[in-house]
């Protein structure tokens, strides 16, 4: 497998045969730094960007001094501002100071001019000349403090590691003297950056560090160590844990087993044996519930097959609203409001208002969806039989001072009026007048909600 830092065939070819090709020097700065972020996304411009360093750093790798100019100015367009923030900011102090005595000729005087004026602040001016103008131009006279320029550069490195600082890179030129003199062919330059840059073999990240030494601790040797006793008292016996290597369900496997039936749950209705498994683990650890991939969605199918089991499910959730927890139980609330009014639903919501305080707001919107479900069955029968369910419902309700009915009095009194040929209508009608004039108590006796 290629080293991720390395770059691969098509890269290289990009690279040296398109944006830094001797063709491509014709044109401006700009024009190479815009052709090099074209064809190279933004997640690959460091690794590029190695990949030139390496190329800038050896003099025979690029064939012109052109083409050198246009390997800069791709560096320094990678991060041009602040420019101490370069990640190849060190490196351009070293090809500042490559003229001094004992260092590399690593740049020539068109370069490092070229490069002064990119770290002092390009001009517009500056990035319109074409790289082969750059490299040609007369800088005799123009007169920077390279050394000024590269300390401010060096400065970022004060806060690398002492052995960070003293790295290396891996490749090395041969100090012997060049049997061919001129420029290599370019046969032979592509050969040398492939077996460089491509490949397992790459090398264009790699560095020569020192080893961190980690010398062990010399053994304490003092009067007062601590010296070790052997009792000559038995030895104590031995305490046997007898609960190890015993297997035990774990919670993953528990979480699954629970997954599956929730999902059978929502399909049919569920036996006794498979009801008392789900509802013991749930009580168990109730964080269950939220592991056990419930979704709202799947509420109305399981109220319909399993109405215990959706009340246990959220009675946990709303349990987790009232504590510090952070709780979705509001979702599940949306969904039931949003069902169709059955037996099976209005148990659900009477039994969760007898076990938890529920949002007043969520009753009175439930008790609304109710009427307005009544009012749009077509069918006689099915009409009749919800007002029944609903009004067995609402005095459970009332009765029970699960709901503020003065908040829906009008809107269930109409409800009363519109369906009053019903008994059940007819007597909740009679509840709310008993409130109204304030001539009996709504406590009592709460009617079972049961189908008829």
């Amino acid at each position: 497998m290629m080293d991720s830092t390395c770059l691969s065939q098509l890269e290289l070819t990009t690279l040296l045969q398109n944006v830094l090709s001797e063709n491509a020097m014709g044109s401006s700065v700009e024009a190479v730094w815009q052709h090099f972020s074209k064809e190279f996304p933004p997640a690959t411009h460091f690794r590029v960007g190695s990949a030139v360093m390496l190329l800038l750093a050896e003099p025979d790798l690029l064939s012109s001094s052109a083409q050198r100019i246009g390997a800069i100015c791709v560096l320094f367009q990678l991060c041009p501002e602040p420019v101490i923030n370069n990640p190849f900011a060190a490196f351009f102090a070293q090809l500042l100071e490559s003229d001094k005595p004992g260092k590399p000729p690593m740049a020539s005087p068109q370069e490092r001019a070229f490069l002064a004026r990119l770290v002092i602040g390009p001009s517009r001016e500056v990035l319109k000349e074409s790289c082969r103008y750059i490299a040609s131009a007369d800088v005799s006279n123009i007169a920077f403090d390279y050394s000024k320029i590269a300390l401010g550069l060096q400065s970022r490195q004060k806060s690398y590691p002492a052995r960070v600082r003293a790295g290396r890179s891996c490749v090395i030129a041969d100090p012997g003297p060049d049997t061919q003199p001129g420029r290599p062919d370019s046969q032979s330059v592509w050969l040398t950056a492939e077996s460089l840059l491509v490949g397992d073999t790459g090398v264009c990240s790699r560095s020569f560090e020192p080893p961190f030494l980690r010398p062990p601790p010399p053994l304490h040797v003092a009067a007062d160590e601590i010296v070790w006793l052997n009792p000559s008292t038995a030895p104590p016996a031995i305490q046997w844990d007898f609960t190890m290597c015993v297997p035990v369900a774990t919670t993953q496997e528990t979480e699954t087993e629970l997954k599956s039936v929730l999902q059978q749950a929502c399909k049919s209705v569920l036996t006794t044996p498979q009801q008392d498994f789900f509802l013991g683990k749930l009580n168990a650890d109730p964080d269950l519930v939220h592991h056990i991939a419930l979704t709202p969605k799947k509420l109305p199918k399981l109220i319909e097959y399993n109405p215990l089991i959706a009340i246990e499910l959220l009675l946990k959730l709303s349990m987790k609203r009232h504590s510090s927890e952070t709780s979705d139980v509001t979702v599940y609330f949306t969904e039931i409001i949003t069902m169709e009014v059955s037996l099976h639903c209005m148990e659900v919501v009477n039994r969760l208002t007898m076990l938890v305080e529920l949002p007043m707001e969520f009753i009175h919107l439930y008790i609304s969806n109710c009427i307005s479900q009544c009012e749009q069955v077509v069918e006689k029968y099915l009409q009749n039989r919800q007002v029944r369910l609903v009004c067995v419902f609402l005095q459970s309700m009332i009765r029970n001072q699960h709901c503020n009915i003065r908040e829906i009095f009008i809107e269930v009194q109409a409800f009363c009026i519109e369906f009053s040929r019903i008994r059940e209508a007819a007597g909740l009608f009679r509840l709310l007048q008993s409130i109204e004039e304030g001539a009996g108590s709504i406590s009592g006796e709460a009617p079972a909600i049961t189908a008829t």
